[in-house]
């Protein structure tokens, strides 16, 4: 049990804090979130290209290409299903989580988003980053598809069938840890492990039954880390400076922005489930107790959200800390807030947070723990 506090509480850090900012109209999210999109230019994405061959000399952007293209099917056949276990192995906490709780909420209102007649036009890799942490791909794909809406309360009858075929982008970020080598047999994306070679069956914890390896450390494979829609992409260099950063891995080298950013994915992806069904229990686990009390106070019993869609989660500084050390993100969404007592939909606005994460001063991270560093085993409610 001394193991499972580490993890959550010391390693993970918890939410201190949440803090709404501004909205805005719909009309100006696309000017807000669509600045950045670009492609790394071809000179730097070489230089990136040659660190990661110096370390794994059979890299192929030709057999990733590939593999991210099967991953893209594997993705929409878990969302037309509802069912993300398909897809357990070679994609990171925070995405795993925000597709399990979008499909709650959809359950909740009673609609399920269909894919019908989809096709993957092309898949590009627009980025690479190599740094002493991470490996890092980003690619885009764009595909087109009908997405009707089924009402599941009446017989599982259409009540949208959209307008013809809709052009659909995203970004897809893959991430491991350096070193990992590429091998021409089948691996993560492919269900088999790729530390043993046999097909991979999962315990609770993303440990492969045959050999025990964490297979969703980043160490073995490719893991899928983050989707971006195209409206919210920008390249964000993994490198860019952020205050108080170099200073606090002097202290803790295995201190990383990736797995901060897809830690606070989990926990926004857990607020929305809060809300949905109006209790604290998704963020026990997460969350200090002076922040569950206050969220019990001031969000609970009033609004929950639909048509969620994450945009920018990133890192804005660190400080250190004579007790504790706190990591500053800003967090931005847009959502359809809808009202409990009156269920009146309000306009889908931008919502801009700030979250904190704080961790006891003196504790060290487990860069081992990769992007599966949420898992619990029970955690009950603090008694007052």
């Amino acid at each position: 049990m001394s193991t499972l506090f580490f993890i959550i509480i010391a390693f993970s850090g918890v939410l201190a804090g949440l803090f709404e900012g501004h909205r805005y109209k719909q009309r100006q999210i696309k000017n807000t979130l669509i600045r950045g999109q670009q492609k790394q230019n071809k000179q730097k994405q070489q230089i990136q290209r040659d660190k990661i061959k110096q370390l794994d000399k059979y890299f192929s952007e030709t057999l990733i290409k590939s593999r991210v293209e099967q991953a893209f099917f594997i993705i929409k056949n878990a969302t037309l299903s509802h069912q993300v276990r398909s897809a357990t192995a070679f994609i990171s906490d925070g995405l795993a989580e925000s597709m399990q709780i979008q499909f709650e909420i959809q359950k909740h209102r009673r609609h399920q988003y269909k894919i019908e007649n989809l096709h993957l036009n092309t898949c590009e890799l627009v980025g690479m980053e190599a740094d002493k942490h991470f490996e890092t791909l980003h690619f885009k794909l764009d595909s087109s598809a009908n997405y009707p809406i089924v009402d599941d309360s009446e017989g599982g009858n259409k009540i949208s069938s959209g307008v013809g075929r809709i052009q659909h982008i995203e970004y897809w970020t893959f991430v491991r840890t350096p070193g990992t080598q590429t091998h021409n047999t089948p691996g993560l994306i492919e269900g088999h492990c790729p530390n043993c070679g046999n097909i991979l069956k999962l315990s609770q914890f993303a440990l492969c039954e045959s050999c025990g390896s964490l297979v969703g450390s980043g160490e073995y494979d490719w893991i899928l880390a983050k989707i971006t829609s195209e409206m919210q992409w920008r390249f964000q260099n993994a490198k860019r400076q952020i205050s108080g950063v170099s200073e606090y891995q002097v202290v803790d080298p295995a201190f990383n922005i990736p797995l901060i950013e897809d830690r606070v994915t989990s926990i926004f992806w857990r607020l929305q489930k809060a809300w949905l069904t109006q209790t604290v229990d998704p963020l026990l686990s997460v969350a200090h107790p002076e922040f569950i009390t206050q969220f019990e106070q001031q969000h609970l019993n009033k609004f929950h959200f639909y048509n969620i869609q994450l945009g920018l989660c990133e890192v804005t500084h660190v400080e250190f800390g004579e007790d504790f050390d706190k990591v500053y993100i800003l967090v931005k969404w847009q959502a359809d807030k809808i009202e409990l007592n009156t269920d009146h939909i309000a306009e889908n606005r931008l919502h801009a947070y700030q979250v904190i994460l704080i961790r006891q001063t003196g504790l060290n991270s487990d860069l081992k723990k990769g992007l599966h560093s949420l898992h619990c085993f029970s955690l009950r409610r603090p008694t007052k």
